[in-house]
């Protein structure tokens, strides 16, 4: 966002020719070099020096935003950057094999592109550092790219302006306070204008609800990172059964032959089952259907006397994922003492967004097998439930009922980095009812969010012109009763 400001500000000076903007930085400055080039298409040439490798990605809380570098690199941000001009520089650090590895990629990539002249690039043997003979690369690229005069540029010596010379700040502008509470006061100003943002988005009809999943849908999918398209394959395999009084119980797994992974589940069929199949998250996994003596629950029993078949599952670190057997109570961290949400998920996708890949993976799997479900619908309660409304969401069509207890539950009141729902942008993108909106049309039954439900999904539903009991159906029973309430609806 800086760096965009700076280029608007650079355009309006009367001896800049908008046409010959240029780029460069070295080390967290490379970073930003590209980044900028990235999302900015006026600048035509760059030089990231001393930062881009197939090796360490940036060590600066600066460098590593939260989904950033999630299955990618600097290598192929730099590819971004095509067909423009790129230069690029390494030294004894993190970029001394550029020449072989990455380098000749990304030359590989400009050349498919049409222009295999404009990139560059060459390892010298000095530690990390902006020095004059990296200059002087930086300097040759941009001669060409800017159409400046060919021929050697020699550097002359300067006097660095004192701070009274360089300040913007005057009696007319004075500077604003620092510290933790002027950083507080610029982020409480973008949440206001986030908010204001979010407002301004709110589904009307069907023009603006299309413009809401735009927006709102598509911020959602880079927060999750898949949906049932991307989860790939994935495939069931009964691993061992048993015969209960009134239906089968089946030990199973399922494979995602696309992302190498895998996940236990079990599985309750009915003798008359009626090829509708229920996902039921919990949040202690396949275990939460059961009660201490091994019976279903008696929620899960009267979707079972119904004629509804129900799986469960255990996600990522819960049930056989825990070796004590304790649930989660703090998400995995790096071993640097620098302690940076970033240095997490800027590499990886948060445990939630992968709790919901493993409901996908389940959605797949069970439209795949030999059975064939006429329907699938998903619940969860508690915590299970956001995960069951994202999977929804991501799910689509493939999910034809939802039915979650949210217990009035925000991403906002997470305060702990580690926190096993910590989802970062989530809040940005209309926290739960903002996610729950995107359901809109299909059946949505609530629990734990008034008598009502927010604000947001009921204009949803109004605007896709479905605000009816049959499409969205609030419960009001007490919190014991939520998971009875929810079968009960499910079985109509």
């Amino acid at each position: 966002m800086n760096s965009i400001r700076v280029i608007d500000w650079i355009e309006t000076l009367p001896d800049v020719d908008p046409e010959r903007i240029a780029v460069t930085g070295a080390s967290g400055g490379g970073t930003q070099t590209f980044l900028i080039g990235c999302v900015d298409s006026r600048p035509i040439a760059f030089f990231p020096a001393v930062m881009v490798s197939t090796a360490m990605q940036g060590g600066c809380t600066c460098e590593n935003a939260s989904y950033l570098r999630v299955n990618t690199g600097n290598i192929e941000l730099a590819a971004l950057l095509a067909p423009r001009t790129v230069g690029l520089s390494a030294a004894n650090d993190w970029t001394r094999e550029l020449e072989t590895k990455g380098l000749p990629e990304l030359k590989q990539h400009f050349a498919m592109m049409g222009v295999p002249d404009r990139i560059s690039g060459k390892y010298l043997p000095f530690e990390h550092n902006y020095n004059h003979p990296s200059r002087m690369m930086m300097y040759g690229v941009f001669q060409k790219a800017l159409g400046l005069p060919a021929g050697e540029i020699v550097e002359r010596d300067f006097v660095p302006l004192s701070k009274e010379e360089a300040t913007v700040w005057d009696a007319e502008h004075p500077q604003p306070p620092g510290g933790d509470e002027g950083e507080q006061k610029v982020l409480r100003g973008f949440a206001a204008e986030f908010d204001r943002q979010l407002a301004d988005l709110e589904p009307s009809d069907p023009v603006s609800l299309a413009e809401y999943r735009r927006v709102i849908g598509g911020g959602w999918d880079v927060l999750i990172g898949r949906d049932l398209k991307s989860t790939g394959q994935a495939e069931y395999e009964t691993v061992g059964e048993t015969h209960r009084t009134g239906f089968e119980q089946f030990q199973g797994l399922v494979h995602n032959r696309t992302h190498g992974e895998e996940l236990p589940l079990v599985s309750l069929i009915p003798e008359d089952w009626n090829r509708r199949l229920v996902l039921w998250l919990t949040e202690t996994g396949k275990a939460g259907l059961f009660d201490s003596a091994g019976n279903p629950l008696p929620a899960v029993q009267k979707l079972l006397a119904s004629g509804h078949a129900v799986v469960g599952a255990d996600l990522l670190y819960q049930g056989e994922f825990l070796a004590d057997g304790q649930p989660l109570s703090a998400t995995r961290s790096v071993k640097n003492p620098r302690e940076f949400l970033g240095y997490t998920t800027g590499y990886n996708h948060p445990l939630f967004a992968q709790r919901v890949h493993d409901v996908l993976s389940i959605i797949v799997a069970a439209k795949a097998h030999e059975s064939m479900p006429e329907s699938i619908d998903l619940v969860g309660l508690g915590s299970a439930a956001l995960y069951a409304a994202a999977a929804a969401v991501q799910a689509g069509n493939a999910v034809r009922r939802l039915a979650v207890g949210t217990g009035g539950y925000r991403f906002a009141a997470i305060t702990e980095i580690r926190d096993p729902l910590l989802l970062p942008g989530a809040v940005r993108y209309g926290d739960v009812p903002g996610l729950l909106a995107l359901r809109a049309p299909h059946p949505l039954w609530l629990h734990g969010e008034g008598n009502a439900g927010p604000r947001t999904v009921r204009a949803a539903y109004l605007a896709a012109g479905r605000l009816t009991p049959d499409r969205l159906t609030t419960s009001t029973a007490a919190a014991d009763r939520a998971a009875i309430a929810a079968a009960e609806w499910l079985s109509q």
